[in-house]
């Protein structure tokens, strides 16, 4: 067998043809989210001094910036890896027990780290739209009111308290000028309400509506969520109001961080451009409009003010309601966050309050997390739990499957013109297969089709493993094996049931099923032999029990690729297992 790996940067189209493959909404674009454990001072963490470990609050979006991110630091030299947490509250802890050191904050989650570090946090970097940032008053037109003092005796609405623009920095502002909201108004809160499908209903465009539809008089809201109501003439709404300036989102880090990563992180984030492809990703999911700015002058300048006057007292850590608690955890992409916050909702409407999700960036952060105590539940990629089969002599659980994965396989494909009619054809051709860290695009095709006929010894090999395009995207997935028999870089290449399931679809597709492995098993979530028998009986009752006639169980499903879960079962990671230990991969994954 001639084994080749691609030495060069693939540049997508150059190459293979390749193309690139509870955030509240009464936040700043980027920062928001409903938030949500003990108290501490800060304490420095130990990481590996090369790695720059970033921590959030999870939204859809943030794979796409943390991720592109990532690349932008891969790519000058240095490891960035990024953690998604279910909200502030959590990603403080991580922040504080040493998991992060860098975190994306909001304003609360800024405000709150400056309180429990007595004061030994930094404030390196903001966005350009965070400084000098304003909250408005909005009343109808028609209402009669235009100034504060017209508000008196008046409903006046403020949203979620982990979204201070919409809440207590504008009544400390108010208070200042001469307006005491809860003294001399009726205050309509909406923090905490939810619709029948869990959604928060305690956003900025609720207050909005509130106040178009007669509901209230008034109500404070971000300036970012007045911009359509002031540029359209025809806006039944108004801003009779607005704050002073002070600062809102922020990244938060210890006043002991190492000062070489300290530099390395802002010196990357404020070369950052609208220029540059990868930066201009960054910088346009997150909201900025320009750039990033240095921020480490901000808290001196009375920019967390309001925040910190209006946290004094109040806890500063989640407090968690009763319960059995479900840590969940994944690798990061915008299905599954937008899965994990769905699953979060749905558990709430089942009367189960504590699942609590987190989502990282790479699988590694993932096994390790796992094989920690940190999460009892991994959901995993089939060669993830192989791996974690090899890790614990075979005791790790199949806690749950999905309906897709019960029979997956991996297939050859060709190209329907290449005259190719089985495995023996491939002799003397070239074989493409993806990445090693993939079961169906590396692993088992190496282990299984000399099984069944094909020495590889005769076959060209060549391995897409680890290559990158020119903004530093992976490009050894199933999409990138396609394309390169597509446009005969190869003759032959291993994908996964996804993969061949589209080509299936597709009559016009130029690619065909050449062979198809026998059934292995497919994605589950794993636990291990310790958890908690009432923990994963409970997780594994609520899961079974949904269905895609429930909307939020819905979301749930769509976005893991499936229409039900069943109870996952061990007996089909033999071939994978084996597989392990015939190419002595380590059991622990590389990325």
């Amino acid at each position: 067998m001639t084994s080749t790996r691609l030495q060069v940067r693939l540049a997508g189209p150059l190459l293979l043809g390749l193309v690139g493959v509870a955030a509240a909404a009464t936040t700043l674009p980027g920062c928001g989210g409903s938030s949500s454990s003990s108290g501490g001072s800060a304490r420095q963490s130990a990481p590996p001094t090369n790695v720059i470990r970033m921590g959030a609050a999870s939204s859809p979006k943030y794979h796409a910036v943390f991720d592109a991110m990532k690349r932008d630091f891969l790519r000058q030299g240095h490891e960035f890896e990024f953690t998604l947490y279910q909200d502030f509250y959590d990603a403080g802890e991580g922040f504080f027990d040493g998991e992060v050191d860098i975190t994306w904050n909001g304003p609360i989650g800024h405000a709150r780290a400056i309180l429990r570090s007595n004061g030994q946090v930094l404030s390196p970097i903001a966005r350009d739209v965070d400084i000098q940032y304003t909250s408005h008053v909005v009343v109808r037109k028609d209402s009669g009111i235009d100034t504060i003092q017209d508000l008196v005796g008046k409903t006046f609405c403020v949203g979620s308290s982990e979204s201070p623009e919409c809440n207590d920095t504008p009544m400390y502002y108010l208070k200042q000028q001469g307006l005491d909201v809860p003294a001399q108004c009726t205050v309509v809160s909406l923090d905490g309400m939810v619709d029948l499908e869990m959604n928060d209903r305690s956003t900025a465009n609720d207050i909005l509506a509130a106040i178009t539809a007669g509901q209230v008089h008034a109500g404070a809201v971000g300036a970012n969520s007045t911009r359509a109501l002031r540029a359209d003439p025809n806006s039944p709404l108004k801003v009779i109001w607005i704050s002073p300036p002070y600062t809102h989102c922020m990244f938060t880090t210890h006043a002991s961080y190492h000062p070489t990563l300290l530099n390395t992180f802002r010196r990357v984030l404020l070369s950052q451009h609208m220029w540059d492809p990868i930066g201009r990703e960054v910088l346009v999911n997150e909201g900025n409009d320009r750039i990033w700015v240095d921020a480490s002058n901000e808290r001196d300048s009375g920019g967390y003010e309001a925040l910190l006057s209006s946290l004094q007292g109040k806890h500063l850590t989640k407090v968690r309601p009763a319960g059995q608690l479900f840590r969940v955890g994944a690798v990061s992409s915008t299905a599954q966050i937008s899965s994990f916050r769905a699953l979060y909702r749905y558990f709430r409407k089942l009367g189960e309050p504590n699942l609590v999700y987190v989502i990282y960036g790479t699988q590694a952060q993932l096994d390790a997390a796992l094989h920690a105590g940190r999460i009892d539940l991994a959901f995993n990629s089939p060669l993830a739990h192989a791996r974690a089969l090899e890790r614990t002599g075979g005791t790790a659980i199949a806690a749950l499957a999905r309906d897709t994965d019960l029979a997956t396989r991996f297939h050859v494909v060709v190209r329907k013109d290449s005259g190719m009619a089985d495995l023996a054809d491939l002799a003397g051709k070239t074989l493409v297969l993806g990445s090693e860290e993939a079961a169906a695009l590396s692993v088992l095709p190496r282990h299984l089709l000399p099984q069944a006929g094909l020495d590889l010894a005769q076959v060209n090999v060549l391995s897409l493993d680890g290559q990158r395009d020119a903004e530093w995207r992976y490009v050894d997935d199933a999409a990138s094996v396609m394309a390169a028999v597509t446009g005969n870089v190869g003759y032959a290449g291993a994908v996964d049931q996804a993969a061949a399931d589209a080509i299936a679809a597709d009559p016009t597709h130029p690619l065909m099923v050449l062979w198809s492995s026998g059934p292995f098993g497919g994605r589950t979530v794993t636990a291990l032999d310790t958890i908690d028998p009432a923990v994963l009986s409970r997780f594994r009752q609520v899961m079974l029990g949904m269905t895609v006639a429930d909307a939020t169980g819905n979301t749930v499903l769509t976005n893991e690729g499936a229409t039900t879960w069943h109870v996952g079962s061990n007996d089909g990671y033999a071939a994978l297992r084996a597989a392990i230990v015939q190419q002595q991969l380590p059991l622990t994954t590389r990325r």
